[in-house]
Parts: C-alpha cells; structure tokens; sequence
C-alpha cells in the first residue's frame, strides 16, 4: 500500500495543461514521491511494517508467500544515487559498474520482522536486461528479466550466482534449490549451491503455478489444464527425470 504525504492539490492549484477531470494521473504522480509504504494484515488491518520516502518512490515487488518487499531504484537518479551514499559497502561497490545510469540498487526487506535484509547491485550491461518481477526466499533472490532468463543473487555475497533460462520459476530457501520452466511443460530442478540439474520434470501442458511449501518438502505444480501435482523435494534432488501425463 502507498499513500501520499502531501494533502491533494486544489483545483485553482492545478499547473496549466492538466485537465481538471485527470484524476487518475493526478494521483498516479502523487505516488512518485514524498509516499508511505505501509504493509497490514489482511486478517486484523493490523500495520506489519511502514517506512516514508520524503522524495522519491523505489520500484517495488512483494512477495506475498515469504513477506519480502524488494525495492529497487535507479542508479542514474537522484534517490538511487543517495541511497548509495547510505551504504559503505554499496558506495565501495558502484566503482566497478563504469556506466551506472542503467544499474540498479536493490533492498531487500523483511516486512514481519520489520528490518532490512540485505541490499544488491543489480548490473544490466548498459541496460541490456529490465526487470520483469522478483521474488525472495533464504539468501537467495530471483527475478525474471526481459531475455526470458531467471537471474539468482546471492543476499549475504551480494553477487550473481546463476542464470538460467526460462520463466515461471520458484525457489526452494530450505534446501537451496530452484525449479524453472525452461519451455511451456518442462521444468528443471537446479541445485543452488552448484548451478547443476538436479531433476527434469515433463508435463503434457504448460505449468501455469510453481511452488514449493514453506517447510521446503514438497513442489507444488499446478498445470494450465488445473491438474495439480505434489513432489518430495528430497526425491526430486536425486531423481534423472520425471515424466506426467
């Protein structure tokens, strides 16, 4: 949830060429900046987790199934270039990107426990890649950029540890592995420690949801047809291959 800190204009306040009746946009850029986030159960409205942001709004994703909020912002601007300055480790870092205007500096947080993660250099190649969404579980975050890969950074390294090709993906922080729609119906299971295959599972259809459970022990695969399946994770690290019709 974002709310904005300054009160509404007045209409009498409005700039020149913003038509009257353009609300939406009105409060579109009302949410660019000087916003709160605010994270509350949904059971209680109970506030989890909040924090302002005087100037500039981050981009976000939130991950609803670990309660992880990952912000992320530009290098090129003025809030991705402060919030560099806040951070030894990051200002030490950014020396190396050469060009950072396409770079990215991203946050993790734990909104239940109320404090920050982690935080990352994201390196695009002078914006070769944007990203599309991005998840995190463990040490790990994954998100899927537009060359329809999935890129893992380690949280604690603060590096890229893997790429992997295709989308769909989920991420097992239990027992450091991941699985990946690599093409619509084939989904690979990854060891995250070494990068390596671990599995492979073929299904008649696409998968329309991966998942695994909170405790790590099972892969939950819910194909386009609305077949379910469940899979031991401990099984699927050390099988060659599975087959579903």
């Amino acid at each position: 949830m974002r709310q904005s800190l300054k009160e509404p204009k007045k209409q009498s306040e409005e700039k020149i060429g913003i038509k009257q009746n353009s609300k939406e946009a009105e409060s579109e850029r009302s949410l660019r900046g000087e916003v709160r986030f605010e994270l509350r159960s949904v059971i209680n409205d109970k506030l989890v987790w909040s924090r302002e942001f005087p100037k500039q709004a981050p981009g976000f994703f939130f991950d609803s199934f670990s309660g992880r909020l990952i912000l992320y912002w530009s290098l090129g601007s003025e809030a991705g270039k402060a919030r560099i300055k806040e951070d030894l480790a990051l200002s030490m870092g950014v020396k190396a990107l050469g060009n950072m205007d396409d770079d990215y500096v991203l946050e993790v947080v734990d909104a239940f426990a109320g404090k920050t993660i982690g935080t990352l250099l994201i390196e695009t190649g002078n914006g070769s890649f944007d990203i599309k969404s991005a998840i995190s579980e463990g040490d790990w975050v994954l998100m899927d950029d537009s060359n329809n890969r999935v890129l893992v950074y380690s949280i604690k390294e603060g590096t890229l540890r893997h790429r992997f090709f295709g989308a769909n993906a989920a991420i097992n922080g239990k027992k450091n592995m991941i699985v990946v729609q690599n093409y619509p119906g084939e989904l690979t299971a990854y060891d995250l420690d070494t990068g390596d295959s671990a599995a492979r599972l073929t299904f008649a259809r696409s998968a329309a949801f991966v998942r695994f459970s909170l405790d790590g022990k099972k892969l939950f695969v819910l194909g386009e047809d609305q077949t379910a399946y469940a899979f031991d994770a401990d099984k699927l690290l050390s099988r060659e291959a599975a087959h579903v019709q």
